[in-house]
């Protein structure tokens, strides 16, 4: 049903075509449970090289490349592209959280470049974005919150001994 969907490709509308590249996601985030990082990565790429995504599948497709980056320890590449979908796909595009799994993988990938400054600079708005959409009693948006501060308080540690040891 997917390689005929995909021959298809041509002859459907701009909304078919976007339900196309939601199952090449899919597909990419198959191979990447697999253990096939390098091929996610070849197909999410390519699904990013398009023009015409919507938002939300931009973000989609980003979540997921960024995820497979960090497995094969990419991590400079896995952060210039969260940032290039974060600076050009707008803020509301937020579909059940998208934009807030790209963030937390840039903030990933940051703290493995040792950067948790940076991290948390990110990482902090985000959490607080999930608790006003969850609202401040919601236990998930708690956890949340205090995984954050202790995340970025072990790499803070990590960092100042690193420093101090060289």
């Amino acid at each position: 049903l997917y390689d005929r969907a995909r021959r298809s490709v041509d002859v459907v509308d701009t909304a078919g075509r976007q339900h196309l590249v939601e199952l090449q996601v899919c597909e990419a985030r198959t191979l990447a449970k697999v253990g096939r990082y390098d091929e996610a990565v070849d197909v999410l790429q390519s699904i990013l090289d398009r023009r015409d995504l919507l938002p939300v599948v931009r973000l989609q497709a980003t979540a997921a490349l960024v995820t497979s980056l960090c497995h094969l320890r990419r991590f400079t590449r896995a952060v210039a592209v969260a940032r290039a979908t974060l600076d050009a796909v707008p803020p509301e595009a937020n579909y059940l959280g998208t934009r807030r799994v790209v963030v937390r993988n840039l903030a990933y990938a940051l703290l493995q470049l040792g950067h948790p400054d940076e991290a948390a600079a990110h990482l902090v708005p985000c959490a607080q974005d999930m608790v006003q959409s969850l609202g401040p009693a919601h236990a998930e948006a708690k956890r949340v919150l205090a995984e954050v501060a202790a995340l970025v308080e072990i790499w803070r540690r990590l960092d100042a001994q690193t420093t101090t040891t060289t």
